[in-house]
């Protein structure tokens, strides 16, 4: 729930969606920008939905340290699936 509600807020916006490789579809891109930021707020106990279900926070500490291997498996899918080697270091 909480991933498509980030997919429909960001879908249409280019501040977002430039980052993105050209090929495939975009909307994929964004689902996977989506599940990472989702996983790393979670994981830190960040993530948070509305009474509603409407709307998203998430939000945590810079320095909260809980990495775990699925959050790293979500960056790298984000990495080298949506934004692209190439793309890679305007990005960072």
């Amino acid at each position: 729930m909480v991933v498509d509600i980030i997919v429909r807020t960001f879908d249409t916006n280019p501040g977002v969606n430039w980052m993105f490789k050209k090929s495939g579809h975009p909307r994929n891109h964004l689902r996977n920008m989506a599940n990472y930021a989702f996983m790393k707020a979670y994981s830190r106990g960040g993530a948070y939905l509305s009474d509603n279900g409407k709307g998203v926070a998430l939000c945590f500490k810079h320095n909260a340290h809980s990495s775990n291997l699925l959050e790293y498996y979500y960056q790298l899918k984000l990495a080298f699936c949506s934004i692209g080697f190439k793309r890679l270091h305007q990005v960072l």
